[in-house]
């Protein structure tokens, strides 16, 4: 290498993060610019009437953390 050029370094750093992967298609666009995905979450046992596996949708908001082509971290 001499003066003058142009070098290029690419370094990947491992960071440890608590989060899930999701697939971009499952962010739907939040309010205030936020984002958000649809989750199930388990009825408490006295809306499930005796009924098993049991769930209601919910909308929650997330933080993305990363982004990898078609898919995206999210806490």
């Amino acid at each position: 290498m001499s003066p003058g050029q142009v070098a290029r370094w690419k370094l990947a750093e491992t960071i440890p993060t608590a989060g899930y992967w999701l697939p971009t298609t499952a962010l739907v666009q939040g309010v205030r610019g936020l984002w958000s995905c649809y989750v199930l979450g388990e009825l408490a046992e006295s809306d499930l009437s005796g009924a098993t596996h049991v769930f209601s949708v919910k909308r929650r908001d997330v933080e993305i953390l990363q982004t990898q082509s078609n898919r995206i971290l999210v806490r």
